[in-house]
């Protein structure tokens, strides 16, 4: 049996994960391990379902958030006492599971962080059937996730570069406000329910989303709670130059800029619209959304501190 269940999508970052294959092969010689590849939307999931043993301590992640994603959901489906821990190669075009949990982007510095085996524990968020390990959202950013997977096929890009040409696509041709009913519950204990007509709405486990934009500044994965937060609707012109604010984290003190750290929240669409959401890059739709956190629930492989 396999202590390291090593899961790759080679086909993250338009496909340049699947030349770390032999490196990976390489610096696991010499420990128990099984290499899984996916090959599919889902496939990640059942791998580590069909693979897991009772020897299994590490699940190891190699590709981008999607393929993380998937993986911590298969893990949240175990009990936690025989859940194994998470370990993450970064391999993607977004990576922000991998910021908010504080590990190496260094392809080698992070394989040496899995095989140490330091672990730290780290929250995750779930909503409706679903967890995340870094962001739900709905609006415009889910529109611009669907926009990158267009261009994703279409031109090969990834990162910030990816982002920002899809962002702005969304913007100029595609920029639509939704309605929604908001009740988050904070977690002084404070529960409120807003009708708003919103730009987007984004649920933080960390700062980021989309490839490094800190839609959250400040947001900690390890401190119990989701940061939670929406932007009023704005014109085109308004979003536009509002835009440089956002993408830099400077947009905290903007009027239609609202946030919470919760506990849960509800969301629903007021007009009864099915709408288009992420979670951790993978999209999904529907009318209404549940969204919790589960504190301290996983465990990851992080670099030992000094």
């Amino acid at each position: 049996m396999a202590k390291y269940l090593i899961i790759i999508n080679p086909a993250a970052k338009s496909g340049k994960a699947a030349a770390l294959l032999p490196l990976i092969q390489f610096h696991f010689a010499n420990v128990s391990h099984q290499i899984e590849l996916s090959e599919a939307t889902g496939h990640p999931t059942q791998l580590v379902k069909d693979h897991i043993a009772d020897d299994t301590r590490y699940v190891i992640s190699v590709g981008g958030d999607g393929t993380t994603g998937e993986v911590v959901n298969a893990l949240m489906s175990l009990a936690e006492e025989n859940r194994p821990a998470l370990g993450l190669i970064c391999a993607g075009s977004g990576n922000d599971a991998v910021r908010g949990f504080g590990i190496p982007t260094d392809t080698d510095v992070a394989i040496q962080t899995v095989l140490a085996g330091h672990t730290k524990s780290f929250d995750v968020g779930k909503v409706n059937d679903r967890y995340f390990a870094s962001s739900f959202s709905i609006g415009l950013d889910a529109n611009v996730v669907e926009q990158t997977l267009i261009y994703k096929a279409q031109k090969a890009w990834s990162g910030l570069r990816l982002y920002y040409a899809a962002l702005l696509k969304v913007i100029v041709s595609k920029l639509k406000p939704i309605e929604l009913t908001i009740k988050p519950s904070s977690c002084d204990g404070t529960a409120e329910s807003i009708d708003a007509r919103v730009l987007l709405c984004a649920t933080t486990n960390g700062q980021t989303y989309g490839g490094g934009i800190p839609i959250n500044p400040g947001a900690c994965t390890a401190s119990g709670a989701l940061s939670f937060s929406w932007i009023d609707s704005l014109t085109v012109p308004k979003t536009l130059a509002r835009l440089p604010l956002i993408v830099t984290g400077k947009h905290s003190n903007l009027k239609a800029y609202h946030r919470r750290e919760i506990t849960e929240a509800s969301i629903s669409s007021t007009t009864g619209e099915r709408l288009v959401a992420q979670a951790d890059g993978e999209l999904f739709w529907d009318t209404h959304f549940e969204v919790s956190t589960l504190p301290a629930q996983l465990q990851v492989l992080v670099p030992e501190k000094p």
